[in-house]
């Protein structure tokens, strides 16, 4: 069995050696992509934060570039016009956003805000808003009820109290003659039935 596998053994042997030889200029190959790649991914990232800081203007402190970055625009397939264009749209759509919340003309317009910028989710804000008022109403109705309540029932006032009444130990009276001895009563037996 050994003298039949021998051939193998050496020819394996070889084989492993090849593919190492092999594999290593791969490995470094590999690496050296993947830095090119990174430093791709590096300066396309940092022409996309140059076109953010230009279009953002007023947002600038509502709307930071990582809360509204997709994660496909890092892909070095996403081209750096399209992701642009995705920004510009995003900051537009925010802005009309905004200036919706703005004409609700809602006292709660600041946290409604607040809300919104959390995820930028329009009709969550709105929802927010109506909450908001429907839960002041329902404040202001249980306060009138309570106004209402209180006027109807009579004021009360408190009755002083009684001052403690002073006894004083007198001596006990002399003893009374023993009534005569009375006549007894007549005693009378009844009975009642009740049917069920």
């Amino acid at each position: 069995k050994k003298l039949c596998l021998a051939p193998y053994e050496t020819f394996e042997k070889q084989c492993k050696e090849i593919v190492a030889l092999i594999d290593e200029p791969i490995k470094s190959i590999d690496g050296q992509v993947a830095v090119f790649d990174q430093k791709l991914q590096d300066e396309k990232w940092e022409q996309i934060k140059a076109y953010y800081q230009a279009e953002v203007k007023e947002l600038l402190q509502l709307v930071p570039l990582e809360k509204i970055v997709s994660p496909k625009w890092k892909n070095k397939t996403e081209s750096l016009e399209s992701v642009c264009n995705g920004i510009g749209d995003r900051l537009d759509a925010i802005r009309t956003d905004l200036q919706t919340i703005e004409s609700l003309g809602s006292e709660f317009q600041n946290e409604v805000t607040n809300t919104y910028l959390t995820d930028f989710n329009l009709s969550k804000a709105i929802a927010y808003t109506n909450h908001l008022e429907e839960h002041k109403r329902q404040m202001e109705e249980m306060k009138a009820r309570k106004i209402a309540e209180s006027a109807e029932k009579p004021a009360v006032v408190p009755t002083p109290k009684p001052e403690p009444v002073k006894v004083e130990a007198t001596p006990a009276p002399a003893p009374t003659p023993a009534p005569a001895p009375q006549k007894p009563e007549p005693m009378y037996k009844v009975k009642f039935e009740t049917e069920a």
